[in-house]
């Protein structure tokens, strides 16, 4: 355009001169879904024994990766009781953050007393070292050890353990005697539904 056409135009819609105009954005995905006997439920609480994880898909491109996290509590047989699955709200997801998101989600949703079964080391190792050590400034992902360790110590600590399980075991796992059955089963079924957490945040 030419310096007075410029001038004109600047009075009018831009839209008007093929600038498109911004798309509504999507609603995001809900952050939690929660369900009980095979229906979604509006609230769900754990307690017992209960595995978490979290999941990671790599985007198209670096930067544009996307999170999700999931907790179940199983039966003795190894079948899904209940549970919970969300997206992670970062944006920039790591692994260990997807983890502690799970981790923070069952807090939110439990009853003590509660084990919490994890595959992620730098969660359990961490844990175990304390809230000073986890909350300090120079901690990777120190914002969500924060919120983790507030609801610890809302629940209370005494009721509270985080266990390592080993992850994405074969059966050649279990008859080696490495892992049960029984924690094998948990653990798949909590991969399982944080990857489905994570496909719900590529929605986005």
């Amino acid at each position: 355009l030419s310096v007075a056409q410029s001038v004109v135009h600047c009075e009018e819609p831009l839209f008007q001169h093929g600038v498109p105009r911004l798309q509504k954005p999507l609603p995001p995905p809900p952050l939690v879904v929660r369900w009980c006997g095979g229906v979604e439920v509006a609230e769900f609480q754990f307690t017992g024994n209960v595995f978490s994880d979290g999941s990671v898909h790599a985007g198209f491109r670096k930067g544009h990766e996307r999170a999700g996290w999931a907790a179940v509590m199983i039966g003795s047989d190894g079948l899904v009781l209940g549970g919970i699955y969300g997206t992670c709200p970062d944006f920039f997801p790591t692994s260990l953050r997807a983890e502690l998101w799970g981790l923070l989600q069952t807090l939110r949703h439990a009853c003590p007393p509660i084990t919490v079964w994890v595959d992620n080391a730098g969660v359990v190792d961490g844990f175990a070292k304390g809230a000073a050590w986890c909350c300090s400034s120079t901690r990777p992902a120190a914002d969500l050890w924060r919120m983790v360790w507030w609801k610890v110590g809302d629940l209370g600590v005494e009721g509270i353990h985080v266990r390592k399980v080993k992850g994405h075991a074969t059966l050649a796992d279990v008859e080696a005697g490495r892992i049960t059955a029984w924690h094998r089963d948990g653990n798949g079924h909590a991969d399982h539904f944080a990857s489905r957490g994570s496909v719900l945040a590529e929605e986005l």
